[in-house]
């Protein structure tokens, strides 16, 4: 790099403090010895950070000395942002070898979490003209057009951050922006107080020609603007309506415009391409532009020599028409075109995923044809062992290539039969179903001796095989192609497994079981209690008649020490977690679900104001479908959003997909066997379940769902408490409040459980013992927080999009925020966006979810002990 570093000498802190390096089998992050990889990444990691943060101030540690620099920093602002972006994408490649080494989860995010906020730090303090400087080297176009407001953080700040990828939809969408505003001044108008001349004095650049591709005279030029404004003319009122042909006469027409090439017009000729731009922009962002609708103008695109057959059987209908529209900005061109690369790498993996599946069949009881383990000779059973072990891997990897193609192949404008003709791993015929595939593993290792499936096992990478059960043998070979099973570690590390489960076990026979007293040697005993307890003899122990039934998580006794009282609730969490954890379908892909086949309707009774059927699962479960029938999809949308919002938060949620049944759109969601609602008032509720309220209620208010009564709070068979029904999440975005008050379903006699609960334990009137413990809100908070940005924008993309589109109870309150973001009349404000607004609004809830609740805790339940919830205690 050439840093000139005269900071070699210092030594870093690798370890934890207390680390004992004698420890063998310590985890990274426990407090003890770690590996030399994770050793080696920590150091990497730890020398990026610093010299970033040099490089930040200069090369100075002010601290320290700061006459007497230790890196030699370029003064140019593009060569000093160069050596600063340097370090940190060497900090985000030392936190993935720290991750492949082991680290958790959790400590993963703490260390990216601290690389964006450093080099947020660096960007955020440097002046709009430096960040305009680096911005244009690094090949944005009209740097100038962004940022003109001067209110809140500068769009370059993120533009440039080095934190984030560079190909990222937030980074791609300020490009846009800049574009757009930039085709506005072609156009003849002006954009914050500058004209196209000013903007190119600005920048140092001489006007754009007005060159084009064929040459007209004044009156073709003219008959070109008309043809377009006929096409516009005849397309429908409302956009999403759009045909095919209407779509391809559209676009031709644009691209026939902007090609013209007329010298005597001059600059009138820019004008006209660019307000015809600006006609056929203001149109697109309220379309809805399928696959199916733009096939015509693919092929015309195709025959013109615009694009290749190959492109456009690798992108969806809205790229399509960013590849073929003239004056497309050359930063989104360039992130359509990677999207391209990068799905055709995924077929080429996908390719050799199939070529390298070996395909087993099964028995008339859906058992594999794998050969019998432990059979024949040595070598034979060697063989059997090696191709059980080649099975599982194989399956594995091509369903890892499934998902990663049909993630995206439904959305392609070229018909997607191609593609499977094509490839054949995307014929259904070798379509890799998770579940399928561990029923016919568990059939056939049935009946297979437990030895030989520790082969198997330990040959696919299991350590301590030899002492490993027959269910945990089986969950690990499942595991290489089943997404629930395959990040569990401690099916690698049996040993520390089963050590915790020993300590865990401890814990509950601690808090659990009754002590066993006995009687003073100086005094009689008692008489028996009238229920019939047992006799108490002189100095005898306590002979209960009868052994108790296990009991629910209950709250923490009120006597028996500050140390038992935590025990106990601890225990009652964990029960309760458990209890979740068992009782809970997983969550699988999206795309899994969307290529399952279902039942036929069965009526479902079970309440509520929208029409309800059950199908039957292919997994043999029933599953319960939401028809949308009122907003065309948009509000299954947002019930899957909220499900998958809560999974990733960890609260308790039944998983919701996007599906469309007998051509109806809706949502569908497997059944919780065994569960039954919420019962009684809040008087009879125990510790564990008001804690889990509490954790809900995080949840809940993130994606603005004020319709969690009891009714839609289930316990499971285990005593777990999950809500469901979230066909209101995001209803009052943008107007709702975190207030004891605020109950918009309250003239319907719906409350929200939370707020139930709050009344109970304000008025006294909750179980003795059982109390709002803030605390517990903790965990979901910082899992919330953990989530970037870009990935939640994803997460909610087709909530805000569908919803806008469709005009949801939210549309105008994002429609009055938007008008004002822009300045523009909020009857020109388009769905793109009403449906950023809405992502803009969801971000920034989620930032400040921990002052909101440390606020409403501490000022509205008045419990002072919330005021750590601030500083992430």
């Amino acid at each position: 790099m050439g840093t000139n570093s005269k900071a070699s000498h210092q030594s870093y802190t690798i370890a934890p403090a207390g680390a004992d390096s004698s420890d063998d089998n310590a985890q990274p992050g426990s407090g003890e010895a770690v590996s030399q990889e994770y050793a080696e990444a920590a150091a990497s990691l730890v020398l990026a950070t610093q010299l970033a943060q040099l490089i930040g101030d200069g090369g100075i540690d002010w601290e320290s000395d700061p006459n007497y620099p230790l890196l030699d920093v370029p003064d140019d602002p593009v060569e000093k942002f160069d050596q600063f972006a340097e370090q940190i994408k060497a900090a985000r490649e030392a936190v993935e070898a720290m991750k492949a080494a082991g680290a958790s989860d959790e400590e993963i995010a703490e260390k990216l979490k601290d690389i964006k906020a450093a080099s947020l730090t660096y960007l955020t303090a440097l002046p709009p003209w430096e960040l305009q400087q680096i911005a244009a080297a690094k090949g944005f176009e009209h740097p100038v057009l962004v940022g003109l407001s001067g209110k809140g953080q500068h769009p370059l700040v993120h533009w440039l951050d080095p934190a984030y990828d560079q190909d990222i939809k937030s980074k791609a969408a300020i490009q846009a922006a800049a574009h757009k505003r930039y085709q506005q001044l072609l156009a003849g108008e002006t954009y914050g107080g500058l004209t196209l001349g000013d903007v190119h004095q600005l920048e140092g650049t001489p006007m754009p020609p007005t060159s084009g591709g064929w040459p007209a005279t004044p009156e073709q030029v003219q008959q070109a603007q008309t043809a377009l404004a006929t096409a516009i003319d005849e397309l429908p009122d409302k956009p999403q309506l759009v045909n095919g042909e209407q779509l391809a006469a559209l676009l031709k027409a644009e691209r026939h415009l902007a090609g013209a090439e007329c010298p005597e017009m001059g600059d009138a000729l820019q004008a006209a391409k660019a307000k015809a731009h600006q006609d056929v922009d203001a149109y697109l962002d309220k379309a809805w532009v399928k696959a199916h609708n733009t096939e015509l103008a693919a092929k015309e695109a195709i025959d013109a020599g615009l694009i290749t057959e190959q492109q456009a059987g690798l992108v969806s209908g809205h790229q399509l028409v960013k590849l073929i529209r003239p004056n497309t900005d050359a930063a989104t061109l360039t992130m359509v075109k990677e999207g391209i690369a990068k799905r055709q790498a995924q077929l080429d993996a996908l390719d050799a995923a199939m070529s390298g599946y070996l395909p087993v069949g099964k028995d008339t009881n859906g058992a594999l044809t794998l050969a019998p383990l432990g059979k024949g000779t040595a070598e034979q059973q060697s063989e059997a062992v090696k191709t059980a072990a080649e099975w599982a891997a194989s399956t594995g990897k091509l369903y890892e290539a499934q998902q990663a193609v049909t993630s995206w192949a439904s959305q392609m404008v070229l018909p997607p039969t191609d593609l499977t003709q094509q490839h054949p791993g995307l014929d259904k015929e070798n379509f890799v179903l998770p579940y399928k595939e561990t029923e016919a593993l568990n059939a056939w290792a049935k009946q297979q001796k437990l030895a030989h499936l520790r082969e198997v096992a330990e040959q696919l990478g299991m350590t301590a095989a030899s002492k490993a059960s027959r269910a945990h043998v089986q969950k690990f070979i499942a595991g290489h192609f089943h997404p629930n099973w395959k990040q569990q570690p401690a099916y690698v590390n049996l040993a520390a497994e089963q050590a915790e489960k020993k300590k865990a076990a401890k814990a509950r026979q601690a808090a659990v079981a009754p002590p066993t007293p006995t009687a003073p040697a100086t005094s009689a005993a008692p008489a028996a209690a009238a229920t019939g307890a047992g006799a108490t003899l002189t100095g005898a122990p306590v002979t209960p008649v009868a052994k108790p039934a296990s009991p629910k998580p209950t709250a923490p006794a009120a006597s028996g020490g500050a140390f038992a009282a935590k025990n106990k609730a601890l225990v009652a969490a964990l029960q309760m977690a458990g209890a979740n954890a068992s009782d809970l379908p997983k969550r699988v892909e999206s795309a899994q679900v969307a290529a399952m086949s279902f039942g036929p309707a069965q009526s479902a009774a079970l309440g509520g104001a929208h029409s309800k059927t059950l199908h039957q699962g292919p997994d043999g479960g029933m599953w319960l479908f939401k028809p949308d029938k009122q907003a065309g999809g948009a509000r299954a949308a947002a019930e899957a959003a909220a499900s998958h919002a809560l999974d990733l938060g960890g609260v308790p949620s039944v998983p919701v997909y996007q599906k469309a049944i007998g051509g109806q759109p809706g949502c569908i969601q497997p059944m919780v066997k065994g569960a039954k609602t919420l019962g009684g008032s809040p008087s009879s509720w125990t510790q564990g379940q008001v804690d889990s309220i509490v954790r809900y209620h995080v949840g809940a208010w993130l994606v603005g769902d004020h319709d969690g009564h009891a009714q839609n709070m289930l316990e499971t068979p285990s005593g777990g408490l999950v809500n469901i029904d979230r066909g209101q999440a995001f209803k009052f975005f943008g107007q709702d409040k975190l207030d004891l008050g605020y109950a918009p379903n309250s003239g319907y006699g719906s409350v929200p459980v939370q707020q139930q609960l709050y009344s109970a334990f304000m008025g006294g009137s909750l179980a003795a013992g059982v109390k709002v413990n803030p605390a517990v809100a903790h965990p979901v908070i910082k899992s919330f927080e953990a989530i970037p940005d870009a990935q939640w924008r994803a997460v909610l993309h087709d909530t805000a999009h569908q919803g806008a589109t469709a005009g949801l109870h939210w549309v105008p309150k994002m429609r009055a925020r938007a008008a004002k973001q822009h300045g523009v009349p909020p009857a020109q404000v388009t769905p793109t966006q009403i449906a950023e607004a809405f992502l803009d609004h969801a971000c920034e809830r989620k930032a400040t979810l921990r002052g909101d609740f440390a606020y409403f805790f501490t000022k509205q339940l008045k419990l002072s002990s919330a005021a750590a919830l601030k500083h992430g205690s």
